[in-house]
């Protein structure tokens, strides 16, 4: 598309330096006109830094086109209309639409670089978090209690796994009640996967992990209390 445009601009320069040169040869006109002419379209050179300024300029056709129509005859605003009509109007929105169209696929080749990343981190943490759950799991149960989870501190490849994903392996008993979301007091893996997924990330997310549970819990026995006090039967 650039190609063109500069292809377009060169065959302009030529066309309307060839068809100016009576005008500026012609010694019966104003000198101050002829002059003008020649120097904006005198030779090859001054008629392409013209037609550039006047395709890439805004409003850039003001000072030679008016000149032109004005002062040398009126009829060459048809060339400048057309001009205008096949690269202005035309060829300028190609160039803009390729443009346009090459930054979307740029995009949208980053948004699919940033799922297969996404993808290689979700495996590389069900992953880690299998191989550390096999560890913890010491009765091969498919299930945790926190008494494994407090166990599982002494081994370094556990806490070096934990302490990776920014849990504090100090606190496991308030650890497990975070993951332990069914409140049943055992860990299946889907929900070590998801605890150790929403956890980590460093101490912003597990306190506000906290205080959802300890928010919760206090919900719960305010739920009891007012329950307490609203059955007739204890009255």
């Amino acid at each position: 598309a650039l190609v063109l445009l500069f292809l377009a601009m060169i065959i302009s320069a030529v066309f309307i330096c060839q068809l100016l040169q009576p005008v500026i040869l012609d010694l019966d006109r104003d000198i101050a006109v002829r002059l003008q002419t020649y120097e904006m379209f005198g030779t090859f050179s001054r008629s392409f830094i013209t037609m550039f300024e006047v395709t890439m300029a805004p409003g850039g056709w003001s000072r030679s086109g008016r000149f032109l129509t004005y002062q040398v005859d009126r009829r060459l605003f048809l060339f400048f209309f057309c001009y205008f009509l096949m690269v202005s109007f035309a060829l300028m929105k190609v160039i803009s639409a390729v443009f346009i169209k090459q930054t979307l696929q740029v995009a949208n080749r980053d948004r699919e670089q940033m799922a297969a990343e996404q993808a290689r981190n979700n495996k590389a943490l069900i992953d880690g978090c299998r191989a550390a759950f096999a560890m913890v799991d010491t009765s091969n149960d498919g299930t945790i209690t926190v008494d494994e989870l407090v166990a599982a501190a002494a081994i370094p490849e556990v806490k070096a796994y934990l302490g990776a994903n920014d849990l504090d392996v100090s606190e496991l008993p308030d650890l497990f009640k975070l993951l332990d979301v069914g409140n049943d007091g055992s860990l299946t893996f889907d929900e070590f996967v998801n605890g150790v997924s929403r956890l980590r990330g460093g101490a912003k997310q597990l306190d506000v992990a906290t205080l959802v549970y300890e928010t919760k819990r206090v919900a719960s026995g305010v739920a009891d209390i007012c329950r307490l006090l609203t059955d007739p039967e204890n009255r």
